[in-house]
C-alpha cells in the first residue's frame, strides 16, 4: 500500500519537477516526509496500546473555550469503538456530541473551570453513544503543553464504567436490605416482670406481632402465643430463673394483631432492673430465614446477569 502511494506521489513530483535535478531535491524531501509521517503512525500506535489496558479511549481537543466548546483534534480507534462515532466523523466537532438529557452539568461545569485554571480534571457522567444509548464515561483529563509552557491541548483518557457503577449499586443495595435484617434481628427484643406482664418491648419486635406500643400494655406474655404455648409459660418462666443471666433458648408462636402465626426461636434470661428481677427475652424471626434466602438468590442472579454470564430458569 505504501509502496503504490509513494510511487503515485512521486510520479507528481516528477511532472513538477523542471528538471532532474529539482526532481532528485524534491524526492529527498517526500522521503524525509514520509519518514516522519512513518515514525509518528508507530509512536502514536505505540501509545495507544501503551493506555489500551487502562483505559478504553482517548480524545485531544484544542485548549480554547473562547465563544464555544474546544474541538476535537484527535480520537483513537477506542473512542469509536466506545462510542460508535467514527475517527473522521468527529474531526472538527467538539464533546457536545456526547452529551444528553442525563448528563450532569455540575460534572462540565466543575471540569470547565479545572482546565481553564490549567489543573487536571477527574470524574464521570452519563454520556451517549452515536445511537443514542447511554452509558457512565469516566474521564481523566490533562493539559497539554508546548516547549513555552502554555497550554496547546488537553487530552482525556476515557472509559465505560457502567458495568461497574451498576454492580456497586446492587452491592449497596443489597448492602441497605442485609443492614436492615440485622437490625431486625439485634432489636427483637422484650421486657417482663416476674407475672410475665409486658413492661418493655422494642418497635421490631412490635413490629413483629403487628401491634402498637399502647396496645401492649397490660398484656401478660401469655396473651402473644398461640394456645399449645400457653399451657407451658408458666413452667417455662420457672426454668429461665433457674438459668439465670445464662439464657434459656426455646421456640414459640406467636400470634400477630392480625391473628396471624409467627415462628419464633427466643432466647430468656434473668436480669435485675431497679432492683427487681426481670425477664428479658431475645427473639429471631424463624421467618426471615425465608427473606434471607430469596435475598441470596436475587443477588446471585442479579450478580450473574450482571457478569455477562448464564442464569438458571
Amino acid at each position: 500500500m505504501h509502496n503504490i502511494m509513494d510511487e503515485h506521489i512521486l510520479s507528481i513530483v516528477r511532472s513538477c519537477s523542471r528538471d532532474e535535478q529539482s526532481y532528485q531535491t524534491l524526492k529527498q524531501i517526500v522521503n524525509i516526509l514520509q519518514g516522519e509521517r512513518d515514525h509518528y503512525r508507530k509512536y502514536m500506535d505505540l501509545l495507544e496500546r501503551a493506555v489500551r489496558n487502562d483505559y478504553e479511549a482517548i480524545m485531544i481537543t484544542e485548549a480554547s473555550f473562547e465563544g464555544s466548546d474546544p474541538v476535537i483534534a484527535f480520537v483513537n480507534e477506542g473512542f469509536s469503538r466506545m462510542t460508535g462515532f467514527g475517527r473522521e466523523e468527529v474531526a472538527g466537532l467538539t464533546p457536545r456530541i456526547l452529551h444528553g438529557k442525563k448528563t450532569d452539568q455540575s460534572v462540565l461545569h466543575q471540569m470547565r473551570q479545572k482546565l481553564m485554571d490549567g489543573e487536571s480534571f477527574f470524574g464521570e457522567t452519563v454520556t451517549y453513544r452515536r445511537d443514542g444509548t447511554e452509558f457512565v464515561n469516566q474521564w481523566d483529563v490533562h493539559p497539554l503543553k508546548d516547549q513555552g509552557g502554555e497550554i496547546t491541548h488537553w487530552v482525556s483518557y476515557q472509559q465505560d464504567v457502567t458495568q461497574q457503577r451498576a454492580l456497586e449499586q446492587h452491592y449497596n443495595s443489597r448492602k441497605r436490605e442485609w443492614d436492615n435484617l440485622s437490625e431486625e434481628l439485634r432489636n427483637i427484643t422484650a421486657l417482663l416482670d416476674s407475672e410475665g406482664r409486658l413492661l418493655e418491648a422494642t418497635p421490631a419486635f412490635r413490629d413483629l406481632i403487628q401491634s402498637g406500643s399502647g396496645e401492649l400494655e397490660h398484656l401478660r406474655f401469655q396473651d402473644l402465643l398461640f394456645d399449645s404455648g400457653r399451657s407451658r409459660i408458666s413452667d417455662l418462666f420457672d426454668e429461665v430463673k433457674k438459668f439465670g443471666a445464662q439464657g434459656l433458648e426455646f421456640n414459640l408462636t406467636l400470634i400477630t394483631s392480625q391473628n396471624k402465626r409467627v415462628e419464633v426461636s427466643a432466647c430468656a434470661s434473668m436480669i435485675r432492673r431497679d432492683g427487681e428481677a426481670r425477664i428479658h427475652i431475645r427473639f429471631r424471626n424463624s421467618g426471615l430465614r425465608q427473606r434471607v434466602d430469596e435475598l441470596l438468590q436475587a443477588a446471585r442472579h442479579r450478580s450473574l446477569k450482571l457478569n455477562g454470564r448464564p442464569t438458571a430458569v
